[in-house]
């Protein structure tokens, strides 16, 4: 029986919204960029992979904050990380706690090399920006169109790029673009229960 996993690459958080709430019942695990903005599929999720994270978290800011709550920043790769959560350190200031981020993400980048190694199937499931929620249709330009050549090609190079790295050959993509893929995506999970000891999405 195959064992095949399921990992998130953005293109922002509206995926990982709807893997949560869906009726799939699936395990639902980190991988580094979970509830991430990552829309330049080339700058911000090839490169990083290529370079094997490197410096992935590396420019977390010093700044300190008046208020509690949710911050963003950026990393080197573009990656936006819009839910980080600020720490107290004294009567209306706040700082981002790096320590934790650290913590967090070297985790989630281990646990993400580590499931090429325990599946025998990958899928990498990517979303357009305006899957789901029309409102990101704001971030279209010309880098990020809604859906285009370019970016499946990208897709099968990332494949590509993992399959030499983790000496793993069956990795594939699955490319959201409209509700009808998700219907396509659960039918195939849904049919495939006999050949899956357990699904992750990470």
């Amino acid at each position: 029986m195959k064992k095949i996993c399921f990992i998130e690459i953005g293109c922002n958080c509206n995926l990982s919204l709807l893997l949560q709430n869906s009726d799939l019942k699936l395990n639902i695990y980190n991988s580094p960029f979970k509830w991430t903005l990552c829309h330049d599929l080339q700058k911000s999720v090839i490169e990083p992979i290529k370079a094997k994270f490197d410096k992935f978290i590396d420019t977390i800011p010093d700044k300190k904050f008046k208020t509690e709550g949710n911050v963003t920043y950026v990393n080197k790769y573009n990656v936006h990380f819009p839910h980080e959560k600020t720490l107290k350190i004294s009567e209306n200031e706040f700082i981002i706690c790096k320590e934790e981020i650290h913590k967090r993400y070297n985790r989630r980048i281990e646990r993400f090399y580590n499931i090429f190694k325990e599946a025998d199937d990958v899928y990498l499931l990517r979303s357009t920006i305006d899957f789901y929620d029309n409102n990101f249709k704001i971030f279209n330009n010309k880098t990020c169109d809604v859906i285009n050549l370019n970016e499946l090609k990208l897709l099968q190079e990332l494949c590509n790029i993992l399959k030499e790295q983790t000496n793993n050959n069956n990795i594939y993509s699955f490319y959201f673009n409209k509700e009808k893929d998700w219907r396509d995506f659960v039918f195939f999970v849904n049919n495939n229960k006999d050949n899956i000891i357990y699904a992750n999405f990470l």
